[in-house]
């Protein structure tokens, strides 16, 4: 049955999609799929530099719209979004749809929830982790600093995205401070601690995108979909109504 919400029913569970990007062909791209999106979003992604970081922000605002269209049966040309007081894009509709976005490398991910969510997908990549130290926590930087080499850049990655997906998720961003809380990884559970204390109702999940990335889910319910859900380009084109393809042009 229909819930009164007219939700279609995969929003009780917090999903994440992801979308692995060709960016040799990004200007094409960017000029193919842009008439899914407002006039104002083509004028933003215009003013970059970098036609991978035009791509990238496209592709993050479709995986949203194309996922209020099949969570909600919302049009396309219905979808609005707002910006909070912070300059965090919300949901503009009475819906309750949440969702956040995050990018690195290939990758552009996604979550969505009916509740606040915060993501965080990084490329694994060579950092000097004693000068980011300052970062971390002491509790962290004692833990980086027991492990060998191949095991400190990948645990490096996986503190940072819980950290900035908790943080996302919360509404502050990077505002607060990155080393004024500790991520824990206990008996196989991921959960941040303050002054030595666990933040209670906070929960994390943990979804294999790429080997050489590290990618983390902040949520307020224990409602994680069990895997990640990864489209292709033309995957996130058939998830809106083909009358729709052009609707902003």
């Amino acid at each position: 049955m229909e819930q009164a919400d007219s939700c279609k029913g995969k929003c009780s569970k917090v999903r994440t999609l992801a979308v692995k990007l060709p960016l040799d062909s990004a200007p094409s791209l960017v000029a193919e799929f842009a008439g899914l999106v407002p006039r104002e979003k083509r004028e933003k992604m215009a003013r970059f530099v970098k036609p991978v970081d035009a791509l990238r922000t496209l592709f993050g605002e479709l995986l949203v719209r194309g996922a209020a269209c099949t969570e909600w049966g919302l049009r396309n040309r219905e979808i609005a979004f707002r910006a909070e007081a912070s300059g965090k894009p919300v949901f503009a509709g009475s819906k309750p749809f949440f969702f956040n976005i995050s990018h690195s490398g290939d990758w552009v991910v996604c979550s969505i929830s009916r509740g606040e969510v915060g993501v965080d997908v990084e490329r694994i990549h060579p950092v000097n982790v004693e000068s980011l130290g300052r970062f971390y926590s002491p509790e962290e930087r004692d833990e980086l600093a027991r492990r060998d080499e191949a095991e400190r850049l990948p645990l490096f990655f996986d503190i940072w995205t819980v950290k900035e997906s908790y943080l996302k998720a919360i509404g502050t961003g990077l505002r607060r401070p990155l080393s004024s809380f500790t991520v824990s990884f206990q008996a196989g559970c991921t959960g941040i601690e303050k002054e030595g204390e666990p933040v209670e109702g906070i929960f994390f999940r943990c979804y294999p995108v790429d080997p050489g990335y590290r990618l983390h889910v902040c949520a307020f319910e224990d409602r994680f979909a069990d895997e990640l859900e990864i489209l292709d380009p033309e995957e996130v084109r058939r998830r809106f109504d083909p009358v729709e393809a052009h609707c902003f042009d």
